[in-house]
C-alpha cells in the first residue's frame, strides 16, 4: 500500500529564505512526515511529503498558512493509496471539506 503524498509549492521571502524553510521543515518533523524531495529555485520551493495517513498533511497545510514569510501556496499533486482514494470517491461530502486540503 502506497502511502498518502503531498506536493506543493510555494514561494519564501527573499530577505529570510533559510529562517523560513528552517520553520516549515520542523512543523513537518513534529507531526512526522517524511520529506521526499525538496527543490528551491531563487524564491520558489517544490516540497513532496509523505506521511502514514492523510491526516498529518491536511494539519500541515494549515499551518504552512501560518508562517510568516511563505506566500503563493499551491498544491500540485495529493495521492492517496488507492483505498482511500475509492472510499473518498464514494461518500458523500460536506460542501465544506470539498476542493483543495490546502485553502
Amino acid at each position: 500500500m502506497n502511502s498518502p503524498r503531498l506536493s506543493l509549492t510555494f514561494r519564501v521571502d527573499p530577505d529570510s529564505p533559510l529562517d523560513t524553510l528552517e520553520m516549515v521543515l520542523a512543523i513537518a518533523r513534529r507531526i512526522s512526515l517524511r520529506l521526499a524531495r525538496m527543490d528551491v529555485r531563487g524564491e520558489l520551493v517544490f516540497l513532496d511529503l509523505r506521511a502514514d495517513d492523510e491526516d498529518p498533511l491536511t494539519l500541515f497545510c494549515t499551518r504552512l498558512h501560518n508562517v510568516i514569510g511563505v506566500h503563493s501556496i499551491a498544491l500540485n499533486v495529493c495521492m492517496l493509496p488507492i483505498e482511500q482514494k475509492y472510499r473518498t470517491l464514494r461518500a458523500p461530502r460536506p460542501t465544506s471539506l470539498q476542493g483543495n486540503p490546502c485553502r
